[in-house]
């Protein structure tokens, strides 16, 4: 994801006195959108119909909702965490029951 262009657009809006939670939802916006047409062009690619977002990103509500809506437009099922918890701690709870497998 190319952030070159909307990084730009935050410190202009910022330049212009523009709010800044206008600001943060937009590039939230922005990123989402990104990331969003990614995984689209991926799954299409390949024939799937389900979109999931995890890691990091998947914390912020406003990209995880943003990009639920743009999936669903797109006629794409969107999922994401409920249970195991998307960045470190998943990969920790992948780890353990791997481990456990190997003994």
């Amino acid at each position: 994801l190319d952030t070159t262009e909307f990084l730009d657009a935050v410190y202009l809006a910022k330049e212009d006195g523009i709010a800044l939670h206008d600001i943060a939802s937009s590039a939230q916006c922005a990123v989402a959108g990104g990331l969003c047409e990614m995984a689209i062009k991926a799954a299409t690619d390949r024939g799937i119909n389900v979109i999931g977002f995890s890691g990091g990103v998947a914390y912020n509500d406003a990209i995880v909702t943003k990009a639920g809506i743009i999936a669903k437009e797109e006629g794409f099922r969107f999922v994401t965490h409920k249970k195991v918890p998307c960045g470190d701690g998943g990969i920790s709870l992948g780890q353990a029951i791997i481990a456990t497998r190997e003994s």
